[in-house]
């Protein structure tokens, strides 16, 4: 039985670090149900969810951090959004990409290619978000977490991610742990991480033997004295709704949508990210096409 998604935080005072892990499982499912995903999109996607989780937790409150990542390789172009309270959302520009896939190691990095990873952090509402931008490190998605953490932030980071696409074309097992110095703190620290994490199972073992959010960090840091901060159930969330697909219709112009009405009269807006359908039938076509034309006379004022 898949245990329920969870993340934890704890912090070790003794070794100055803070952890952060979460199982996601059902939730990395859900992406894939929702966007139809290829194991390797899929994989892919669910590595970036589930870092973004990861990376959303060491913020503060209605914090919002979106991963992108641009590479030259057939999978292109990824994204996800996660929100400090354990919300997120992802899309994939090459969901059905279809290609040999060798089930130990799930490499990755060959289909993403060369490019960039962009981290955008919004910390408070009406502010102007930071955003960070690091060449892919590997493209496997948590060395360039760790990678972007060092390079842009000096922050020394250790994170294992794991995405298994299961025979049966689940997902049967994601999650992951991050581990992050906390000042002051010594020279070796990610050496001692790395020899840690270098001898421990992988994600995706840990949690197919049944462990949650806790079991992962036991399994990778037995024996530190941690003290348990907070819990919270993490799960896939949108943040579209009807209104925001109505502003799309602002972006084509009052032509494009008065050709709609003409010739389909009506039409349906997916939304990218969870693959929601808004239907908009010809009355509230004609509603907008008023609206797009009032705002033409009467321009907002700045």
């Amino acid at each position: 039985m898949i245990p329920k998604d969870s993340l934890v935080k704890y912090i070790d005072n003794k070794n100055n670090m803070r952890v952060i892990a979460t199982n996601a499982t059902i939730t990395v499912d859900d992406a894939r149900i929702r966007h139809r995903l290829s194991p390797i999109p899929a994989i892919a996607l669910g590595r970036l969810l589930v870092g973004s989780l990861l990376m959303a937790s060491t913020l503060k409150d209605h914090a919002v951090v979106t991963l992108q990542v641009s590479g030259d390789g057939p999978l292109n172009f990824l994204t996800a959004d996660a929100s400090y309270e354990g919300y997120v959302r992802g899309y994939c520009s090459a969901p059905d990409l279809d290609v040999p896939i060798a089930r130990k190691g799930w490499n990755i990095a060959q289909w993403i290619g060369k490019g960039l990873f962009s981290v955008k952090k919004m910390i408070e509402e009406n502010t102007k978000p930071y955003t960070g931008i690091v060449p892919l490190y590997t493209g496997e998605i948590g060395e360039d977490i760790a990678y972007y953490y060092f390079h842009s932030e000096q922050i020394p980071t250790a994170i294992s991610l794991g995405v298994y696409f299961g025979k049966e074309g689940d997902i049967t097992a994601a999650g992951g742990i991050l581990v992050q110095a906390m000042p002051p703190q010594e020279d070796n620290f990610l050496e001692s991480l790395g020899t840690i994490f270098s001898k421990s199972p992988s994600i995706s073992e840990i949690i197919g033997q049944g462990a949650d959010a806790d079991g992962i960090v036991q399994a990778y840091l037995p024996g530190y004295s941690l003290e348990h901060m907070s819990t919270i159930s993490p799960m896939f969330k949108c943040t579209c709704n009807k209104s925001k697909s109505e502003k799309a219709f602002f972006t084509f112009g009052a032509e494009e949508v008065k050709s709609m009405i003409d010739e389909e009269g009506k039409i349906d807006i997916v939304c990218d990210y969870c693959g929601q359908n808004y239907f908009f039938e010809k009355e509230d076509l004609e509603k907008i096409l008023k609206k797009i034309q009032a705002s033409q006379v009467n321009p907002p004022k700045n």
